[in-house]
């Protein structure tokens, strides 16, 4: 497969620590990449909440003040 250079702005401690850990930014992106690109590949997306078919209990995860938190 060709490769692509690409410019990325990465905050300087961390390419200093993965410098000092030995890795290989470009190769560690573009393998964390490949694993998400897998695991979204393998979530069905018929498991989305709607609003026939909600998740997680019924309830919102974020209900703010309509789900009986004082009103203040």
């Amino acid at each position: 497969m060709k490769r692509k250079p690409w410019n990325l702005l990465v905050n300087e401690d961390l390419v200093m620590k993965a410098r000092q850990h030995g890795l290989v930014i470009s190769r560690f992106l573009e393998n964390k990449l490949q694993e998400y690109f897998a695991f979204i590949g393998a979530v069905s997306y018929n498991t989305i909440p709607t609003q026939n078919n909600l998740l997680c209990g019924y309830r919102d995860l974020n209900p703010g003040k309509r789900l009986g938190k004082p009103l203040s």
